[in-house]
């Protein structure tokens, strides 16, 4: 509404000029509450959805840890002495790696290899 039309409103009207304004805040107030009805949905399907990776990413490092334990690979010890080592890199030793903290720290080759040229380096090592 322009301005020239609240004014002969106001001064015409005021009843109806404040019924009005409690009209256009009831609808404000409405558009608001669905806004943050739709806005808490979406949070929830994020969260549910980051708990599900969450739970599945857990479910790969636990098997993947016990697996190379179990074949005697790699002992218990010599991957917590690792995980302490990477806990710094992101320069807290606070039992968490902030993401993408060591990320590119494997320097990658400047050609892919190929299968045999692949397993001849992992026999060397």
């Amino acid at each position: 509404m322009s301005g020239r039309a609240t004014d002969w409103m106001f001064y015409l009207a005021p009843e109806a000029w404040e019924r009005y304004k409690l009209l256009d805040m009831h609808d404000d107030l409405k558009q608001t509450q669905r806004d943050a009805s739709y806005a808490r949905a979406r949070s929830t399907e994020t969260v549910e959805m980051l708990q599900e990776n969450l739970s599945r990413a857990l479910l790969l490092v636990h098997s993947l840890t016990e697996a190379l334990v179990r074949k005697g690979v790699v002992t218990r010890e010599e991957i917590a002495a690792v995980a302490a080592q990477l806990d710094m890199h992101d320069g807290k030793a606070d039992g968490k790696l902030a993401p993408g903290t060591v990320a590119g720290t494997v320097k990658e080759p400047e050609r892919p290899l190929s299968p045999q040229e692949f397993l001849g380096k992992l026999e060397k090592s």
